[in-house]
């Protein structure tokens, strides 16, 4: 340990490192003590939660900071920005694997065929827009900029396919933009600050990845969220531009350039687009592209990824489709709450169609207007009298329900009494609406029916009454196992969640388990007494939800499958709480067999039972464990006790 610097002082109640012109403690507003500064230990890798406002401001400043500097040298050279991290061509549509990929990033496409022709990387003041009748551009304030005759990032730059059949490429010289100078298209926004985005703007390409625009869906609703991934808000000559996406878990402020994927022959934005000549979607696609390596990668997936990468929050998913819900009335009831009770709140929801464990034919889907395997947006959740109704959205823009509440099935709205009916109906026309063929009304009955799961993200709508705080931790093999201090200071309800990387990044990472263990006190010889705990799942994150009075606890972090592998694994962990920050700090535990009495006092406390003989006990961790967990007590001081294991796959043991 090292004593506190002379420019800081320790907070006597919570012992968070201050500045010393600070008078009370940033974190508990604790004041400042005559004996609080230079005599207290200090705890470098000690973090006070912080608002997530807060979090957003600092955030914004150092992205328009560093996009300043970006358009600068791009003035004084005299181009346009292009990224040499994600430069247009080959690699960045369809990855390292090039075009073995390309068939992966053309399934699941609203049109459900091949690219009609080929793709070509056009600056915006080349791009056609589908909601203006000619394109018209203007030179911009910048002409003394020109864009580079030739960019010699990669060999690939500007290449583009024809879509042919023998899938010959055109020329490499056709492939790149004529030199001149640098224009900007009129009518062009990021996004429309006019009026409020909306479901409505949204359209898929010819591209896979519903799983994000059903999430960039319901984000698109809370002005506030979309502000927080748009960084950069305004269009700019020099083409840079800054999203925020929290990845992993961790926050992170992806850069890239004014170059996007268009059609050949037509030039309009081949992947997802927004009506009203907006930005916006294409800038979160391609920036969620550039993180995980190329278009291609964004292929399949689930609104609840796409809600925890948008919106940084705590995100939870329910099984529609488990024993449990389909056989239990109060199971459903209690997901109609939740769902009814988030809405409320402000939650943003996704839900999931023919995925999972669903057996039901394509056909039957396809007879009710509904694509199995497919990701909707729920924009809103209602109760009608009797009736419990939510309006679903399909980011393909087309493709309406069929079934109980669609607009052709009159005999289920005559049931609605009147005044009810009228507000439904109104909402499928007015506003943005009006036009949006993927807008319908369900019943909670049939999303049972039909759809695998519903994902919410817990997002309140004043982000000043959430504290976050965000850390790493490593798994290393055969050394001690790392665990978080932390440090409640009031009384607070708290969100965990645990996080690994996805194997977006690369066809070669498997995911690993998660677990997640709250004990009391910060022992690092023994763990304390477990008081919260998650099961053992393997996902891309887990969450625990607890309220914890006042006090230190130990937070175990495990993974059980990366123990397996040769270099250390890097998990992170963030903590949600409401109003009350809290201190999380990384702790080496000082026992070898620290991990060991943990798993035992977690077999003890969630697994039933079984005397094996007298003072001999065994616990069996199955379901819900993603695999089992056994352990074996001898508490008898006079006697051995030998166990034996035969595994056929001893690599998973």
């Amino acid at each position: 340990s090292t004593k506190t610097k002379a420019s800081a002082w320790t907070c006597p109640a919570c012992t968070l490192i201050n500045q010393t012109e600070n008078a009370v403690c940033s974190a508990c507003d604790a004041p400042k003590s005559s004996g609080s500064a230079t005599s207290a230990v200090a705890h470098p890798g000690r973090q006070a939660s912080l608002a997530s406002a807060d979090v957003q401001r600092e955030a914004e400043l150092r992205a328009r900071e560093r996009v300043d500097e970006l358009r600068a040298l791009c003035r004084s050279a005299g181009e346009v920005f292009v990224d040499d991290e994600f430069p247009p061509g080959d690699r960045a549509l369809y990855g390292l694997g090039g075009r073995h990929r390309r068939r992966v990033a053309e399934e699941d496409q609203p049109d459900g065929g091949q690219l009609p022709c080929g793709i070509r990387w056009c600056r915006l003041e080349e791009i056609q827009h589908e909601d203006l009748p000619a394109w018209r551009s203007q030179p911009c304030q910048f002409p003394q900029l020109r864009s580079p005759a030739k960019l010699n990032l990669v060999d690939e730059m500007m290449n583009f396919f024809t879509g042919r059949t023998n899938g010959a490429a055109m020329s490499q010289e056709a492939d790149r933009p004529e030199a001149g100078p640098v224009t900007h298209g009129t009518g062009w926004i990021v996004v429309d600050e006019r009026a409020t985005a909306s479901a409505a703007d949204i359209r898929q390409g010819y591209l896979g990845d519903c799983w994000l625009l059903s999430a960039l869906a319901v984000v698109a609703e809370r002005r506030s969220m979309l502000r927080r991934i748009l960084l950069t808000r305004e269009v700019n000559p020099e083409g840079v531009y800054a999203v925020q996406l929290c990845v992993a878990g961790l926050w992170k402020t992806v850069y890239i350039d004014g170059f996007f994927p268009c059609r050949a022959d037509t030039r309009t934005l081949v992947y997802s687009h927004c009506r009203g000549a907006q930005l916006w979607v294409a800038l979160v696609e391609k920036a969620l592209a550039k993180e995980f390596g190329s278009y291609a990668a964004l292929t399949s997936g689930r609104s609840l990824e796409g809600l925890a990468i948008l919106t940084g929050a705590p995100c939870e998913s329910y099984e529609l489709q488990s024993d449990a819900v389909q056989s239990n009335q109060e199971e459903r009831e209690l997901i109609w709450a939740k769902l009814l009770s988030g809405a409320e709140r402000g939650c943003l929801i996704g839900a999931s169609c023919g995925a999972g464990r669903m057996t039901l034919p394509d056909e039957a889907y396809q007879a009710l207007g509904l694509y199995p395997r497919h990701a909707y947006s729920v924009l809103q959740v209602r109760s009608a009298g009797p009736h419990q109704l939510l309006l679903l959205r399909n980011p393909w823009g087309r493709g309406e329900w069929r079934g109980r509440f669609s607009p052709g099935h009159r005999a289920s709205w005559a049931e609605l009494e009147p005044q009810y009916r009228q507000e439904l109906t109104d909402v499928l026309s007015s506003g943005d609406h009006q036009q949006d063929s993927g807008l319908f009304w369900i019943g909670f009955d049939d999303l049972l029916a039909y759809f695998d799961s519903v994902d919410i993200a817990h997002c309140p709508l004043n982000e000043s009454e959430v504290h976050e705080v965000r850390l790493s931790c490593l798994l290393k093999p055969k050394e001690p196992l790392e665990v978080f201090a932390m440090t409640v200071l009031e009384r607070t309800a708290l969100d965990l969640v645990l996080y690994q990387p996805c194997n977006r990044y690369s066809d070669s990472i498997v995911l690993g388990d998660l677990c997640l263990v709250v004990c009391q006190g910060d022992n690092d010889l023994r763990p304390g007494r477990i008081i919260h705990q998650t099961q053992r799942y393997v996902r891309n994150f887990i969450m625990l939800s607890a309220v914890l009075d006042p006090g230190v606890y130990t937070v175990a972090c495990l993974s059980f499958n990366k123990w397996t592998l040769d270099k250390p694994v890097k998990l992170n962990l963030a903590v949600h709480s409401s109003q009350q920050p809290v201190l999380l700090e990384q702790m080496q535990c000082g026992s070898q067999h620290w991990l060991a009495e943990l798993v035992c006092k977690l077999a003890e406390k969630c697994a039933p039972r079984c005397q094996l003989r007298p003072g001999v006990d065994s616990y069996y961790l199955t379901t819900g464990w993603a695999g089992l967990i056994c352990v074996v007590v001898n508490r008898d001081p006079g006697s051995a006790c030998w166990s034996s294991v035969s595994a056929t796959a001893p690599r998973t043991l």
